[in-house]
């Protein structure tokens, strides 16, 4: 049972990956995207949707993954949980699986790691999470964050051949 469940867990993983690269490319629905959804359709039974904003993955057990790269929240978002509003939404995700929502935001922004970390500390603090763990090395850092059912990790990276930072923060909301 527990290899049937790494596999299906694997197969999600994959097909969120090919799902992303076509959702930031950015482009219409091309020839390539057709075949690249009813192949994955043929060998997984999921259901694919791929257009300019949305890539919307619907599979047999009716689990559903919606990955957007239109700069807005993922819908459903909580109003409670707070996101880097002084950043620019790259791309925003939500999967809907039994047990839960997982939602995930990509931000970019020109502000310093320190300022963004000062501002989720504070922020999650005001909405009742409890800090659960930090962890800084240079220029990246993690923030893990608990309330009740729901769990957020918000991550910063730096590029080397970029200016400001990429903030990646999740949000696991169970039931």
């Amino acid at each position: 049972m527990i290899k049937k469940s790494m596999s299906k867990k694997t197969a999600l993983c994959l097909l969120v990956l090919i799902a992303l690269t076509f959702t930031l490319a950015g482009c219409g629905k091309s020839l390539e995207q057709k075949a690249a959804e009813k192949y994955i359709e043929n060998r997984t039974g999921a259901d694919i949707n791929i257009n300019n904003e949305e890539t919307t993955i619907k599979d047999k057990d009716g689990n559903i993954i919606s990955i957007k790269s239109n700069n807005t929240l993922p819908e459903g978002w909580p109003t409670e949980v707070p996101y880097y509003q002084a950043g620019t939404i790259e791309n925003s995700s939500v999967l809907s699986l039994p047990g839960g929502q997982n939602f995930s935001l990509e931000i970019s922004t020109i502000d310093s790691v320190e300022k963004v970390l000062n501002y989720y500390k504070e922020a999650f603090a005001a909405a009742g999470f409890e800090k659960q763990m930090e962890s800084i090395v240079e220029d990246s850092a993690v923030l893990g964050f608990k309330k009740d059912k729901q769990s957020a990790t918000v991550g910063t990276n730096k590029a080397d051949d970029q200016a400001g930072i990429t903030i990646v923060q999740t949000l696991l909301l169970g039931e």
